[in-house]
């Protein structure tokens, strides 16, 4: 349950605070405009902005074109939902956890370990550099963090996935584990470039063939005789899915054991032989082999539409409100479950 991410510079400190949420409210932020109240607290328009800019700086890292504009448009629409909603989850956190300070420094000191941070000292200079404070750097922590650990608690360690809905999944999807077959082939080609050459390679090729299925080495044969540009690596064509070869090379290949040896094979240049380095033939991955990936695919989904209930549920428990000009920005149907002393 580590809570960072591993960065490679000072930068780590001031990435983590563009990563968490805002610090509490200072008294100047008070004579702020007030876009939202939690159970009590405020969430500033300054709040509010600032985060929106790092996490839109965020999105511009990861994507492009259309998909830069289509996440860039999400998360404004369901930032201040987002930003509500951990603020109920981290009051649920205050209730659930008999000591916050505790968790504070676990994650802390996985802060620590995972940037490989050994000097306080420096620490505490690096931090102040962001205008902070190492205590105020642990609440950054624990407030990006501790709801993330309620709702592991509360509802994904809850879920439980029996054998029998994993093996109805499989059955009903069997489609899904479909391996695709995995060849390896090498070749050597002889070409022939008239007609009146065709018989002697042909000849050549065919005595090719015996020596090697009585012994000779396909890669040192290969580099001798073979006219095709894998011959210096030993004829190696490598890993080859279905449609990478030519018709006539693609039907030798279908029925050719590992190791095996196929007969000439005229081309229209001139004739290929192959040799099956290893195949792994299509076929449906059995269900002990992808149990454990079925069960956290069906943990992940039913937590997916768990959390929807349980934030519904923490919500409608809560006392928050939304100021009249930014409910645009909180979901209609969330909207349902403000309670405002006022507007």
């Amino acid at each position: 349950m580590s809570p960072s991410r591993r960065f490679s510079s000072r930068g780590a400190v001031g990435a983590l605070v563009a990563i968490a949420i805002a610090a509490p409210v200072s008294r100047a932020e008070l004579l702020e405009e007030i876009v939202a109240w939690v159970n009590g607290e405020i969430i500033t328009r300054s709040e509010f902005e600032d985060e929106e800019k790092v996490m839109v700086a965020e999105v511009y890292r990861g994507y492009t074109g259309a998909d830069l504009d289509q996440r860039v448009a999400e998360l404004r629409a369901g930032l201040l939902q987002d930003i509500i909603e951990r603020k109920i989850l981290l009051d649920r956190a205050r209730a659930l956890f008999q000591d916050l300070n505790q968790i504070k420094e676990f994650y802390y000191k996985g802060f620590k370990e995972d940037q490989h941070i050994a000097d306080d000292a420096e620490f505490a200079r690096m931090v102040a550099e962001e205008g902070m404070t190492v205590d105020q750097f642990k609440t950054r922590l624990l407030e990006t963090y501790a709801p993330k650990e309620v709702l592991r608690v509360e509802v994904r360690d809850r879920i439980s996935i029996g054998d029998a809905e994993v093996e109805a999944y499989y059955k009903e999807h069997s489609e899904m584990f479909l391996v695709p077959a995995k060849l390896t082939v090498s070749e050597i080609v002889l070409k022939a470039s008239t007609e009146d050459a065709r018989a002697e390679r042909a000849t050549k090729a065919q005595a090719i063939v015996v020596e090697l299925r009585t012994g000779a080495d396909f890669a040192e044969t290969a580099r001798r005789v073979s006219e095709a540009g894998t011959k210096d690596g030993g004829g190696l064509l490598g890993e080859v899915a279905k449609g990478d070869l030519a018709a006539e090379l693609e039907a030798a290949a279908a029925t050719l054991p590992a190791g095996g040896i196929s007969d000439p094979i005229s081309m229209s240049y001139g004739f290929h032989i192959l040799k099956m380095d290893s195949r792994v033939d299509e076929h449906t991955s059995k269900l002990e082999e992808v149990r454990d990936q079925i069960r956290t695919y069906l943990t992940d989904r039913k937590f997916s539409e768990e959390r929807v209930t349980y934030l519904e549920r923490i919500r409608s428990e809560a006392e928050w409100c939304v100021k009249s000009k930014y409910r645009d920005r909180v979901k209609t149907e969330t909207q349902s479950t403000m309670r405002c002393r006022e507007s």
